[in-house]
C-alpha cells in the first residue's frame, strides 16, 4: 500500500466505523513524527523565547514580547491565515486557478489590514501604552503580516501532498534562524520589541524565497494576470474567507485575555501568565499538528466518532497526571520557582488538553470536508466565542492578578466544548433534515 492510500484509506472509512488500525499506524509512524516536528516549530520557538526572557530578564520583558506575538497572530487571522485549508483541497483537486483565486484573496486582505492600520496611526487613532508604543507595533507587525501570510501557502503545498521531510527542512531554517536572530538581537543590547520585530521580518523573508521557489506548482499565475480582482468571486476564495471569518472570534479572544491582563494589571502580569499559559499549551501545541498527517483524507470523509472518543478520554487523563506532576514539581523543585505565580494556570490548560485536541481533530476536519458547509464552523466558533466571553470580561474586574489569570485561563476549555458542541449539534441537525 502506497503513502497516499494509507492515510485515506483511514479517512474513507464509514463514519462511526472502526479504521484500520495497521494503516493508522504506519501512517502515523511514518509522516507523524516530521509532521509534529515541522508544525510545532512556531509555538516551540515562541515557548523558547519565553522561557529565555523568563529566567534572565524581568517580567515585563516576556510580557512585551507576548503582547507582540498576540498582534502578530491576530494581523494574521485577519489577513485569512485559515486559508490554508481551502489550499490543502486545492492541491489535492490539482486546482491551480483556485490557488491563483487564494492567493489573490490574503492579499487583498493582508493589504487592506495594513493600509487601515497606518491610516489610523495618520488620523492620530492609535494608542500609545505599556513601555512601548502600541501604534508603532500595530504598523509594523501588520507590515510584516501582509508580506508573511499571502506566501506561507507553500505550507499547504506540501502538506496535502505528505512531503513531510520537506516541510520539516524550510521550517527548520525559518524558524531556526528566526530564534537566532532573536537571541544574537537581545543579546547585544537590542530591546525586545525590536528583536521581535527582526525574528518577524526572518520568517516573513524565508516565507517569500520558499513561496518563489513552490508556489507555480499549486497558484496558475497566467489566470492571476489575466483576471486579477474576479477571482475574488471564485467558489474557493468564498470559502476561504468563510472559514477565516468562522475563526475571528474565538481567535481574537485567544490573544484577548493578555490584552485584559496587561490593562488591569500591568504587562509584567502578563509576562508572569504567559510563562503559566505557554507552559501548559506546549504540549498541546506539538501534538495538534499529528492531525496534519490525515487532512488530506478528510477532504473525502469525517474522522469516525470513536477516534474522538479516543482522544477525548486519553489526553484528559494524560493531562490530569501531568498537572499533578507539575503541582509537585514547583512545590519541592527549587528551579521551578519561576512557575509558581501561573502554576495553575497552567494547570487548567493541562486538564483541557483532552476537549481541545478533540475540537482541533472535529472542527479542522469539518472545515476541510467537502461535504460539510463552511457556515456551521463560523456559527458554532462565534456561539462557542460568546459563550466564553464572560470570562474574559470577568477577568478584567477580579482585583486579584493570581485569581485573574485563572479565570482567564478558564476560557480555553469552556470554548473548546462550546464550539464541539455546537457544531455537533449542527452537523445532527443537517443529517436528520437529509434524512427526512
Amino acid at each position: 500500500m502506497t503513502q497516499q492510500t494509507e492515510a485515506e484509506s483511514v479517512a474513507r472509512s464509514p463514519a462511526g466505523a472502526r479504521p484500520d488500525q495497521q494503516s493508522w499506524w504506519k501512517t502515523v509512524l511514518r509522516k507523524g513524527p516530521l509532521a509534529i516536528f515541522a508544525s510545532a516549530l512556531p509555538g516551540g520557538v515562541n515557548y523558547a523565547i519565553i522561557l529565555f526572557l523568563s529566567f534572565n530578564q524581568p517580567p515585563q520583558e516576556a510580557g512585551i514580547f507576548r503582547i507582540l506575538i498576540s498582534i502578530f497572530a491576530m494581523a494574521n487571522l485577519f489577513a485569512l491565515s485559515e486559508s490554508q485549508k481551502i489550499y490543502i483541497r486545492a492541491v489535492a483537486q490539482n486546482d491551480r486557478t483556485a490557488g491563483a483565486a487564494l492567493f489573490m484573496n490574503q492579499t487583498v486582505f493582508a493589504l487592506a489590514l495594513f493600509l487601515a492600520c497606518a491610516t489610523a496611526l495618520f488620523l492620530g487613532a492609535a494608542i500609545e501604552g505599556g513601555r512601548f508604543e502600541y501604534a508603532r507595533a500595530i504598523i509594523i507587525v501588520t507590515a510584516i503580516s501582509a508580506v508573511y501570510t499571502p506566501t506561507q501557502s507553500y505550507m499547504a503545498y506540501f502538506q496535502s501532498k505528505r512531503w513531510f521531510l520537506g516541510l520539516a527542512v524550510t521550517e527548520t531554517l525559518k524558524y531556526g534562524s528566526a530564534l537566532s536572530a532573536f537571541v544574537l538581537a537581545t543579546t547585544n543590547g537590542v530591546n525586545t520589541s525590536v528583536a521581535v520585530y527582526i525574528q518577524l521580518a526572518v520568517r516573513a523573508a524565508w516565507n517569500v524565497i520558499f513561496f518563489l521557489i513552490f508556489a507555480r506548482q499549486f497558484i496558475d499565475f497566467s489566470v492571476l494576470r489575466e483576471r486579477t480582482m474576479t477571482l475574488l468571486g471564485v467558489r474557493s476564495a468564498s470559502e476561504a474567507r468563510m472559514i477565516s471569518l468562522a475563526v475571528v472570534a474565538p481567535g481574537v479572544l485567544e490573544h484577548l485575555d493578555k490584552f485584559v491582563l496587561g490593562a488591569a494589571h500591568g504587562i509584567a502580569a502578563v509576562g508572569v501568565y504567559a510563562l503559566g499559559y505557554s507552559t501548559g499549551r506546549f504540549l498541546y501545541n506539538i501534538l495538534k499538528p499529528a492531525t496534519y498527517v490525515f487532512w488530506r483524507g478528510y477532504v473525502d470523509q469525517m474522522p469516525p466518532l470513536r477516534t474522538l472518543a479516543i482522544v477525548c478520554v486519553g489526553f484528559s487523563a494524560f493531562g490530569a497526571a501531568m498537572a499533578a506532576a507539575f503541582i509537585a514539581a514547583v512545590k519541592f523543585i527549587p528551579a521551578m520557582e519561576a512557575f509558581r505565580d501561573s502554576q495553575y494556570v497552567t494547570v487548567i490548560l493541562f486538564l483541557s488538553w483532552g476537549v481541545a485536541l478533540a475540537d482541533a481533530i472535529y472542527t479542522q476536519s469539518y472545515s476541510i470536508n467537502k461535504d460539510r458547509s463552511a457556515r456551521d464552523v463560523l456559527v458554532a466558533n462565534v456561539t462557542g466565542a460568546l459563550i466564553a466571553m464572560p470570562l474574559i470580561i470577568a477577568g478584567g474586574f477580579v482585583p486579584a492578578p493570581g485569581a485573574a489569570m485563572i479565570v482567564l485561563a478558564l476560557y480555553y476549555p469552556v470554548r473548546h466544548l462550546a464550539i464541539m458542541g455546537t457544531l455537533w449539534r449542527l452537523d445532527a441537525h443537517h443529517r436528520k433534515r437529509n434524512a427526512a
